[in-house]
């Protein structure tokens, strides 16, 4: 006898559950009116791009060392931390 929740049918389960999920939460954006016109043109400007980051960003994961990757990310939070800084609001128009 094989345990629930094993063999073919779990992987497809999963997907089932978030799809569900993801459809649930939108409908409450929708419902809460987070989703509007405005925000629909931002995500379809940007969200090519973000995509297209996901997708070199998971092909060079593998192609780096621990090291790089560290690196990568400290320069990423680094980046974040010297934009988000009050004293470039004025300079960077905010």
């Amino acid at each position: 006898m094989r345990p629930v929740g094993s063999g073919d049918i779990a992987p497809f389960a999963a997907k089932i559950v978030g799809c569900n999920i993801s459809a649930l939460t939108g409908v409450s954006y929708l419902a809460g009116g987070l989703i509007t016109l405005p925000v629909l043109a931002l995500a379809l400007v940007t969200g090519p791009f973000y995509g297209l980051g996901l997708y070199i960003g998971s092909h060079l994961f593998g192609r780096t060392s621990e090291r790089g990757y560290r690196w990568a990310c400290y320069g990423l939070i680094a980046m974040a931390s010297i934009v988000s800084l009050p004293a470039l609001d004025t300079m960077l128009g905010r």
